[in-house]
């Protein structure tokens, strides 16, 4: 296997060919698509808008990374699958990538340090203070000196959304949903959920069609619907403000069928699609279709689904009836959830207790809550008083 020179590696024939290994291939990446992004990005200024949401308190004269580049470097190399701050000290050698973010010396040769020079991006040091700066940074900070502006990152996403429309929609349908995001460490907020196996975050989503309308980070111990109403005001608020006629369906699964949530569509004006788990209740309305159902599909060999509208109410926790409409859904072979009435009677009683020691589990916590309030109230007073009295 001899070597030709430092570059290059000649094997032993392969039959009539001959096998070489070249090193001298130049400047090379894995990563072309990342022109594509680079190109839609500036078509439609995303980058350029999100940077200013940003304030920057750092030194123009001292600074070689505006906030734009950094935003474009981290959200390029996100999009080609680098996750990790720490990849960016193998990225911010990438040719391809700097001349894509817009770099006038994609090989870094001008570079003010020297310890710098090959580098024409920024290290996952730089990065790391972008993304923890946080409100109340300012100049005077001693690392985290660009602060985000949240609420005008936020409306961003709906303004983009917006944009996007030459003309009014008749209606759009907003869809909402948790989802999970694992975290790897000891992070604030981290919980683990048993629905995902594993400890993480809990985000909530707002799209509507292709576009992200909305993307709330959250601790993993909150429940499904927290925020859901903050965010839902905000997206409809300002939609409504360019489009006032536009019809809003809000849509999301079982665990936003809570009052609150409901009640505020229903105040709004926004129509709402929400899942509804089974229950004894409802199973016992629909007794008779359920046979219908299974009698079609074993005598047809197919499976066989009807619908009915009910007007339903819980026991406690709906402040109104509300229409809900059931599928009812046989599978040949298969034994559905049927319930008999005997059946269904027992089983509502015991889902009314549940849901009314439910209730009262509820109250006791906020009278509890309340009462800790005086308390640490009365301790304060107490506090104040024995200060007063020590320096008369």
């Amino acid at each position: 296997m001899p070597s030709t020179d430092s570059q290059r590696i000649e094997f032993a024939n392969l039959n009539a060919r001959t096998v070489t290994s070249d090193f001298g291939g130049g400047q090379i990446t894995s990563d072309g698509g990342v022109t594509l992004l680079g190109e839609v990005d500036r078509m439609y200024r995303v980058i350029e808008r999100l940077a200013d949401c940003f304030t920057d308190y750092r030194d123009a004269e001292k600074t070689e990374h505006p906030v734009v580049d950094l935003l474009r470097q981290r959200i390029y190399a996100l999009c080609c699958g680098y996750e990790d701050l720490n990849d960016h000290d193998r990225l911010r050698f990438d040719t391809l990538l700097a001349a894509v973010i817009g770099k006038d010396d994609p090989e870094g040769e001008d570079r003010r340090r020297e310890a710098d020079r090959g580098a024409s991006l920024a290290g996952k040091s730089t990065l790391n203070r972008l993304e923890l700066g946080k409100a109340g940074d300012d100049a005077d900070s001693d690392y985290h000196k660009i602060v985000a502006d949240l609420d005008a990152i936020e409306n961003l996403l709906i303004d983009l959304f917006l944009e996007a429309h030459d003309t009014p929609p008749t209606e759009i349908i907003l869809d909402m949903d948790p989802t999970d995001s694992p975290v790897h460490g000891e992070q604030w907020g981290r919980h683990f959920q048993a629905y995902y196996d594993e400890y993480c975050f809990l985000p909530l989503y707002v799209f509507c069609g292709d576009f992200l309308l909305a993307a709330r980070l959250r601790p993993g111990d909150v429940d499904a619907t927290a925020g859901a109403i903050t965010v839902l005001e905000k997206l409809v608020t300002r939609i409504r403000a360019r489009w006032p006629k536009v019809k809003i369906v809000f849509r999301a699964d079982g665990a936003f069928s809570e009052e609150g949530l409901l009640a505020w569509c229903e105040s709004r004006n926004v129509e709402y699609i929400i899942g509804l788990a089974s229950n004894p209740r409802l199973l016992a309305e629909l007794q008779q279709e359920q046979r219908e159902v299974a009698s079609a599909s074993e005598a047809s060999g197919e499976s066989e689904r009807t619908y009915r509208d009910l007007q339903y109410r819980t026991l406690d926790s709906w402040s109104r009836t509300r229409r809900v409409v059931a599928k009812v859904e046989h599978l040949p072979g298969k034994v559905g959830e049927t319930i008999s009435a005997e059946k269904a009677a027992k089983a509502a009683r015991d889902a009314e207790v549940l849901e009314r020691q439910a209730v009262a589990a509820e109250q006791s916590a906020r009278a509890a809550a309340k009462q800790a309030a005086a308390e640490a109230a009365a301790a304060q007073e107490q506090e104040q008083t024995a200060a007063a009295a020590k320096a008369s």
